[in-house]
């Protein structure tokens, strides 16, 4: 079962159809845990990933209910036999967020993927998550490139039957390959483009949103620019069934997320603290004025909430 749906699409990625229902079966195997693993393919001359090769987890990797580490030695092993038989490049990675109901990155994620990104001098990522919502998986893509400091939400241009590449490689190595255990796929809410579609989707809002007023977009945008000077890693984001925006971004070590909530700019944005979120509960919040404009207010509140020197 695959049901379809268009989301704020940026970018792309092909993949087959039988290794989007590999990753689904993977996923399903651990409903309650994070579990993850690897893409392997190759990049076209657009910069789109193809995938033709996933890999689940190894046998020593490590998963817990907020967090998946990939077994490194069986990543390397396969990464090596992948390109070794057919050329393959280590082109992203994925895991599950299980029930958790974060169907995007987070700021763990992000700051992950970054870091990778310099250390090892790559131009561009894949990142992949998968979520478990009533039995089925939702599995979304997100592009990350060195030159750009947001990463983008991808849709999938899926390619009908099986990789000629796992018909080879789970035949000759059937007893490396990670087998899910999970009999069938069940796929919802599968963000899909095509080859020939480069209108990609822009984002949808609720009717009586903030931003559906276009003039609102440059007073988030004036937000994004000069909340980015004070703090880290900054990214945007939007859900993906209330349509609401929310900011995520580091300060003095710790993740945060600003929510804006249906009540705004009536009522103060939402400041959560990931890592604590009873933190960011406790705080005196200072008195919201969005009397001196949409863009101050926010930044103020933000700043005075946070400490940060004006």
């Amino acid at each position: 079962m695959r049901l379809t749906n268009q989301y704020a699409i940026r970018s792309k990625a092909l993949i087959y159809e039988g290794e989007l229902n590999y990753l689904s079966r993977c996923v399903l195997d651990y409903p309650n845990i994070e579990t993850g693993g690897d893409l392997f393919g190759f990049w076209t001359h657009s910069g789109f990933p193809v995938v033709q090769y996933v890999i689940g987890p190894g046998k020593d990797s490590n998963h817990a209910y907020a967090f998946f580490n990939q077994d490194e030695a069986y990543l390397q092993e396969m990464g090596d036999l992948l390109r070794e038989q057919h050329g393959l490049q280590h082109i992203g990675e994925w895991h599950s967020h299980h029930r958790i109901g974060l169907a995007e990155p987070s700021g763990h994620d992000i700051s992950t993927v970054r870091k990778a990104l310099n250390e090892y001098h790559l131009h561009r990522f894949y990142l992949v998550i998968a979520n478990i919502r009533q039995g089925a998986t939702t599995i979304n893509g997100f592009m990350f490139q060195q030159e750009n400091p947001q990463h983008d939400v991808g849709a999938w241009v899926v390619l009908p039957g099986e990789s000629p590449i796992r018909e080879n490689v789970d035949r000759v190595f059937t007893t490396k390959v990670y087998q899910p255990k999970t009999a069938h796929p069940s796929i919802v809410d599968l963000s899909e483009t095509s080859l020939h579609h480069t209108q990609y989707v822009k984002p949808i809002y609720q009717s009586h949103y903030w931003l559906n007023n276009r003039d609102n977009h440059r007073v988030l945008q004036g937000i994004i620019t000069k909340l980015k000077n004070r703090v880290e890693v900054l990214s945007v984001h939007q859900e993906l069934e209330s349509k609401k925006v929310y900011l995520q971004f580091q300060y003095e070590g710790r993740n945060w997320r600003v929510h804006f909530n249906e009540d705004f700019p009536e009522n103060q944005p939402e400041l959560l603290c990931l890592n604590d979120p009873s933190f960011s509960a406790g705080f005196p919040f200072p008195v919201w004025n969005n009397q001196i404009g949409l863009a101050e207010a926010t930044l103020a509140f933000l700043y005075s909430s946070l400490n940060i020197p004006n």
